[in-house]
């Protein structure tokens, strides 16, 4: 269960706010994020548009939880093609440019709401 985050929390809380589509993800090893780190996949989101972070940016790698490791049921999965706007943290103790988006409220495809967030980052 995820407890929800007002508009101004999330993009408060979010270093790279992007939108763009889901190209995919593959696995990487552990020592690619440090040895104590768990396997995960490695996702790429395509930028069209930067609305947060850095502007020169055209893609967000975002690491998941491994496809072939331990998984929980509030583990966070995406689809290649999927299109939206993109609410990304960095990952703790990763290298710089590796980003989580890892609450549903990081992945959002509603008109709407994406039209109001926009607005809230232009305040």
């Amino acid at each position: 269960m995820f407890a929800r985050f007002t508009d101004e929390q999330l993009v408060s809380q979010s270093e790279l706010i992007v939108l763009g589509e889901w190209s995919g993800q593959s696995a990487v090893g552990a020592t690619a994020l440090g040895e104590t780190a768990p396997i995960l996949d490695m996702g790429v989101i395509t930028i069209a548009e930067v609305l947060k972070g850095p502007s020169a940016q055209v893609l967000a790698f975002v690491a998941t939880p491994s496809e072939n490791g331990p998984r929980s049921g509030s583990d966070m999965t995406h689809k290649r093609g999927e299109r939206g706007l993109w609410l990304l943290r960095s990952k703790p103790g990763a290298p710089s440019g590796i980003y989580l988006a890892d609450h549903p409220q990081r992945y959002e495809t509603d008109p709407t709401h994406i039209e109001a967030l926009r607005r809230l980052l232009k305040r």
